[in-house]
């Protein structure tokens, strides 16, 4: 492909962007190194934006949460699955503008076994109210089953739910590349 074809296919990813008021995105595989520096990166745009703290440490949460889940949960990986190797893997995080507040995005392949957990619990904290997930949320926090607690759709969910100003959106979809897996789709607005 030629400079500036490539050019042209990137001028026309970045007017796409900005008509969508796309504030950051990204898509490919995801580690800890990677989250700390984008997450410093979004802190600073906040900054310069003059978006109140308790918003930004409220958005840089739900980012960080969702990225440490691609990190921990993805399906896609760049290494064979052993034991404790979950520190780089596929995924795609977005967050845009929305009606004075932004929405953060995530999706990433998720094995069956996490698919079926994650619609679980999914399904019972989309059914409830702010209220009930506060409860739930303190409730989890002085639980000692730590397992449940961080094994997909524990705590992590609950902050999101409960720091997101609408009810947690998410959908499981066909992953083409990876049949034997399902792609989660997950969003809150901040």
């Amino acid at each position: 492909m030629s400079a500036i074809l490539h050019e042209f296919k990137l001028e026309e990813f970045s007017k796409l962007a900005a008509s969508h008021e796309v504030f950051f995105y990204y898509s490919g595989f995801v580690s800890q190194p990677i989250i700390e520096a984008t997450a410093d990166a979004i802190r600073m745009r906040l900054e310069s934006k003059e978006v109140r703290f308790p918003s930004q440490r409220k958005l840089l949460g739900a980012f960080i949460e969702m990225a440490q889940n691609i990190v921990h949960y993805s399906a896609e990986s760049l290494a064979e699955n052993e034991e404790g190797n979950d520190e780089i893997r596929y995924g795609t995080l977005c967050i845009t503008c929305s009606d004075g507040g932004y929405r953060v995005n995530c999706s990433n392949p998720v094995s069956m076994e996490v698919f079926e957990r994650l619609d679980r619990k999914l399904s019972v904290l989309s059914k409830m109210t702010l209220d009930e997930i506060k409860v739930s949320y303190r409730k989890a926090l002085k639980s000692d089953d730590h397992e449940e607690n961080s094994k997909g759709g524990g705590i992590g969910l609950l902050t999101l739910a409960k720091d997101s100003k609408e009810p947690i959106e998410y959908a499981f979809t066909d992953c083409p590349h990876i049949p034997s897996a399902k792609t989660f789709h997950l969003s809150v607005t901040i």
